[in-house]
């Protein structure tokens, strides 16, 4: 049965490997809210079920993003208190071809003081603590009918297993740790949340997807103080958007949409939040053009007027006077309303050659999280299409 095991996944290592980074806008999410049906995953220390509580994120999250991005589809592993196999919420978001694949836990420990957040992404880690939260995660499957077919043979306590799982090289993992620190920044800076970190571990609901995945433990129910906060109105409120955020963030960076104007209908099961880089906003003049979204740029040449490249840096929910931030001596600072937010950028260059460089500069000043976003005759077009406005291969 170790050997089926082997050959699948071996089988699924050049599946990835050929199949390559998805490019372009984010435009289907999976939310997978852990457990549900008769697996009610970890119980905390008044009797709360794992299951519950992350079923109850999930859906306030899909709603933030269907408010946000009607034009990204949210797809749901489910929608009540069901048992779906682990296999299965991979298949539905292979399936979907999503671009982003999003499974929520909550952590349970025997020392009931344990507390804090951690994102996992799919990687081999020899650390004790990883593997345990990895193998009791696993352990789900041992609850599903014919287990042994549908794993060949994986077995969730058995360290041979998890050797096997070194074979696997992901190309989504650099996108997936991206997003998953974009989380865990938010829970920290928004929340006050203790951060755990991003970590790597062996999953078996992110092996099989074929997407950036994540796996992310909202904290601990085995500690009271956690527990109150995670079955809470404000707990899952702030939680859910706080993980939006991150979506934003992403969706921005994929040259996808601004969010919707707050009131917008929603159209099917669909989008995130707002973009929020990590680090410090700052302000200066306001654009004479806010840029807004659009995917249909004129194949015509650009003029130079028409056609220019900035560096995103910084948002902020309120707009920051010039004396509230140190821009670092950054060039070209600018400040434009962006739906809710009002985002920061540097420099302005018609050419995306000239805007690397400026790129660099940003985060060489410290904004690590820094990106390059185009603008056509004021409208926020994606990288790709401002490629071929500027004639480039």
């Amino acid at each position: 049965m170790k050997n089926r095991f082997c050959a699948a996944l071996t089988g699924l290592c050049v599946l990835l490997l050929c199949g390559g980074l998805q490019a372009g806008p984010i435009k289907t999410i999976v939310i997978d809210a852990g457990h549900g049906g008769h697996d009610p995953g970890a119980v905390g220390a008044t009797g709360s079920h794992e299951s519950m509580v992350v079923l109850d994120v999930a859906l306030r999250l899909g709603k933030i993003i269907q408010q946000q991005y009607p034009d990204v589809k949210v797809v749901y592993t489910r929608k009540t208190d069901v048992f779906v196999e682990l296999y299965k919420r991979a298949e539905i978001a292979n399936r979907n071809k999503a671009d982003l694949f999003i499974s929520l836990h909550c952590n349970s420990s025997p020392n009931a003081t344990a507390y804090g957040t951690e994102t996992f992404v799919m990687g081999v880690d020899k650390t004790n603590a990883n593997m345990a939260v990895a193998q009791k995660e696993n352990a789900a499957i041992l609850k599903e009918t014919d287990y042994e077919n549908n794993y060949e043979g994986f077995d969730p306590y058995s360290p041979e297993s998890y050797i096997i799982f070194s074979l696997l090289q992901n190309v989504h993992l650099s996108k997936s740790a991206h997003f998953a620190s974009l989380v865990q920044k938010n829970f920290k800076n928004d929340l006050c949340r203790s951060d755990r970190g991003v970590k790597q571990a062996p999953f078996l609901v992110l092996w099989r997807t074929t997407m950036p995945s994540v796996l992310i433990e909202l904290g601990f129910l085995s500690n009271r103080t956690e527990e109150a906060y995670l079955l809470s109105e404000k707990g899952k409120n702030e939680l859910s958007q706080s993980i939006a955020k991150a979506i934003g963030q992403l969706i921005v960076e994929s040259g996808g949409a601004e969010p919707a104007a707050e009131g917008t209908p929603r159209v099917t099961e669909n989008a995130p939040e707002e973009p929020t880089p990590s680090t410090a906003p700052a302000t200066a003049k306001e654009a004479e053009t806010p840029a807004t979204s659009g995917n249909n740029a004129s194949e015509a040449v650009a003029q130079p007027a028409d056609l220019v490249y900035k560096v995103q840096f910084a948002s902020s929910s309120q707009k920051k006077e010039s004396d509230d931030w140190a821009f670092r001596g950054l060039p070209a600072v600018q400040c434009q309303p962006s739906g809710k937010l009002y985002v920061y950028t540097a420099g302005e260059e018609t050419t995306y050659a000239a805007i690397q460089e400026v790129l660099q500069t940003v985060k060489a000043k410290g904004y690590t999280d820094a990106f390059v976003i185009a603008l056509y005759k004021g409208r926020r077009i994606t990288l790709d299409e401002a490629k071929k406005l500027e004639k480039q291969p």
